[in-house]
């Protein structure tokens, strides 16, 4: 797999927030010397035999990713180390390299790149970018459903500017918003940070060991240390293989089908942001490219069975 494919799968784990569920501060990395080239992070889902896991050498939860062995394996925006917080949205890029706009924002990984804000604001953040100190919602009435901070938000998108005021705010984990993942870290309130990992678990609602782990909210939950081993801590997901990927109720209106000859630069390749093979084709600018087993009508919302083909 290419590293540029890579590069995407990683965004597209951030993009899901899938692994920034789990607390990363529970534990942390014992290095003699800081490794050069890599990201690390702490990962309560490691297990022995794991790509990347017990990186240090000392604790199986310290594990390598975003580079090397494990370009993989996503890194987190935690992976970057900043002397002091900056002020602008960042997030872990495995393709990115000096001289790219953004990259190198820590000083010390290349792959550690700035977004969203001026001067960088034509590197859109993912989502799973790390937010900028002080960041928040501002709502009139505090409001029934959870909500977070996602710097990779744009105005339409489901869940965003859920206060009105800031496409950057987002309802999440609750109703017709169940399907986007909290971040506990932002979302479960401790009044001070547990030395267990945590996520937010939907299925919490029923009760079970580990949950209302911040005595406020029955989806933040405790995992993988006792006494809750017996609850597993949420890993990294990587987005399925061999179909286009559209999370959170994002499909698009443009017709789209899985074309194997797609390479990084072709046009309409990347649709989906996730793989190379995900190809627009039949409208606006991908009008050129001919959709298989399709006519030249107005596309609408339907399978074509034969080729595969999205419209």
């Amino acid at each position: 797999m290419s590293s540029s494919k890579m590069s995407l799968l990683s965004a597209a784990a951030l993009a899901v927030g899938l692994l920034d569920i789990v607390r990363g501060e529970a534990g942390s990395c014992a290095f003699p010397n800081e490794p050069v080239g890599v990201g690390y992070f702490w990962d309560s889902s490691c297990e022995l035999g794991m790509l990347g896991c017990n990186a240090d050498g000392e604790n199986m939860e310290c594990r390598f990713c975003g580079a090397g062995a494990e370009i993989s394996i996503p890194c987190p925006p935690s992976s970057c180390h900043f002397v002091n917080d900056p002020y602008v949205p960042y997030y872990w890029d495995p393709h990115c390299e000096l001289g790219t706009p953004g990259c190198w924002a820590d000083g010390i990984h290349a792959q550690c790149r700035f977004c969203g804000e001026h001067p960088y604001t034509s590197v859109p953040c993912p989502e799973g970018a790390a937010p900028p100190p002080g960041a928040a919602c501002n709502f009139t009435d505090e409001p029934d459903t959870p909500y977070y901070w996602e710097s990779g938000c744009e105005m339409g998108t489901h869940g965003c500017n859920a206060d009105g005021q800031n496409a950057q705010c987002r309802f999440c984990g609750a109703g017709i918003y169940s399907n986007i993942p909290c971040p506990s870290a932002q979302v479960c309130e401790f009044p001070e940070e547990p030395a267990v990992p945590f996520y937010w678990d939907l299925s919490c609602r029923e009760g079970g060991l580990g949950c209302n782990a911040d005595g406020i909210h029955a989806e933040c939950r405790f995992c993988g240390k006792r006494p809750f081993e017996d609850v597993p801590c949420p890993g990294p997901v990587a987005p399925p293989e061999g179909v286009c990927v559209w999370p959170l109720q994002s499909e698009p209106a443009l017709p789209y089908y899985w074309d194997e000859t797609c390479e990084m630069g072709k046009l309409g390749c990347w649709a989906d942001g996730y793989h190379a093979e995900c190809r627009f084709c039949g409208a606006r600018a991908f009008e050129n490219i001919t959709c298989p087993n399709t006519t030249t009508s107005p596309p609408t919302r339907r399978l074509v069975e034969m080729g595969n083909v999205h419209v």
